[in-house]
């Protein structure tokens, strides 16, 4: 049987990027390299800016390598970026076929690399039996690196947060926060957002608003999707703020638009839309989302949100009930500017609503709030010209 001839250094720079990246990246350019090893070092060094869609693309480019480092490496990387943008099963397939291709690798710190990311997509698919086994593989594989010591803790407390064990989970979380001036930026933001989902099974939102506002510090967080999608549910849940929520926010992330776009619907009386957006998810992952409105993480800010909306659903799930009288301002308002061809005078519209014509500033200021709300939760281009409310489509009449 002919011995493997691993390539040396691709395994040396490839071991020196998970222990000290910024040294790493001045080697790229290293004429013993292949073209397909300096693809999958660039493609680490673009997933830590969380370039993802750049990751994927050069990734796909690449053809089948006859080294099954190579192949192995962008197996893994696919499955990180899978993961990320919450296509977990996809996520899975990829992560699962690494570990054969590592399994006679002399080189136990990529080992490990490979099992703490399917450990992640184990638990974000809260799947217990699996996040076990994976966890003792990374037992058994860790060196005495201090970044092996601090994954090994985040994945034990992770493993103790999915099944459950609030105390245990909260006595390595306070060890891992006496360990912060260890960590990269990467290994920080991993870090708050376990403290976020500490919080989360605590159901303590305020806290978990503070965790996504540390986790804003770091760059390659604070203009992501997740930060965008935490932001807007947690304020909502928190401060009652309103919903607004674009296509183009969730470029990658689509079924977060997808989740929004239910809560935006049901918070503004339109079953309609929620259903529409609602089978869009169970399309996307039929495994976490089922009829009715149902999730599989019950303890997941969609879910909390769907709660606190969820009055507003008939039991029959065909009828919306609108018991808030806010809610039945903003269906007035809305019906009356999608029903009328011409523009509506801002007296009429106040005397409709709160039974008296404007008397001063905080009745045009409490107009102008309402119609924000309704902008925002029918999508409708209000706009305001010569005293009148009008949609887009009137404009010309009111020219």
């Amino acid at each position: 049987m002919n011995k493997i001839i691993y390539p040396k250094v691709f395994i040396r720079l490839l071991t020196t990027f998970h222990r000290n990246p910024r040294t790493t990246e001045k080697e790229l350019n290293d004429k013993r390299l292949s073209l397909d090893e300096k693809n999958i070092l660039k493609g680490w060094f673009l997933l830590r800016k969380n370039k993802i869609s750049e990751v994927i693309e050069l990734i796909q480019l690449m053809t089948t390598s006859s080294s099954e480092l190579v192949n192995a490496q962008k197996n893994l990387l696919l499955g990180i970026c899978s993961n990320n943008v919450g296509q977990l099963k996809k996520a899975e397939s990829h992560l699962i076929q690494v570990i054969p291709a590592l399994e006679d690798f002399p080189v136990k710190c990529l080992k490990f690399i490979a099992y703490y990311n399917l450990f992640i997509c184990y638990f974000n698919q809260n799947n217990q039996q699996q996040s076990e086994k994976t966890l003792k593989q990374m037992k058994e594989l860790r060196t005495d690196h201090y970044r092996h010591e601090l994954l090994l803790l985040q994945c034990q407390f992770m493993f103790h947060l999915i099944n459950n064990q609030e105390e245990e989970a909260e006595i390595l979380l306070s060890k891992l926060d006496l360990q912060t001036d260890k960590m990269s930026e990467s290994m920080k933001l991993g870090h708050h957002y376990d403290k976020f989902n500490f919080y989360l099974l605590k159901s303590n939102l305020p806290e978990c608003l503070k965790c996504i506002h540390e986790m804003k510090k770091c760059r390659s967080f604070n203009f992501s999707e997740n930060f965008i999608y935490l932001k807007i549910l947690l304020e909502l849940l928190v401060y009652n703020k309103a919903l607004y929520v674009y296509p183009q926010q969730f470029r990658l992330n689509q079924h977060y638009y997808f989740q929004l776009k239910v809560i935006q619907a049901i918070q503004g009386v339109d079953l309609t839309t929620a259903k529409v957006y609602w089978k869009k998810l169970i399309h996307f992952d039929p495994e976490n989302y089922f009829e009715d409105f149902k999730v599989k993480d019950e303890s997941s800010l969609l879910s909390l949100a769907l709660k606190k909306y969820e009055h507003h659903l008939r039991s029959d799930d065909k009828e919306i009930k609108v018991t808030s009288p806010e809610i039945r301002k903003e269906k007035i308002l809305a019906d009356l500017l999608q029903n009328c061809s011409h523009p509506v005078p801002k007296d009429v519209i106040h005397q409709l609503i709160w039974g008296r014509s404007i008397k001063d500033k905080d009745d045009m200021v409490k107009l102008k709030k309402l119609v924000s709300r309704v902008r925002q939760i029918y999508q409708l281009d209000i706009k305001f010209k010569n005293n009148c409310y009008y949609l887009i489509t009137n404009e010309i009449s009111a020219a």
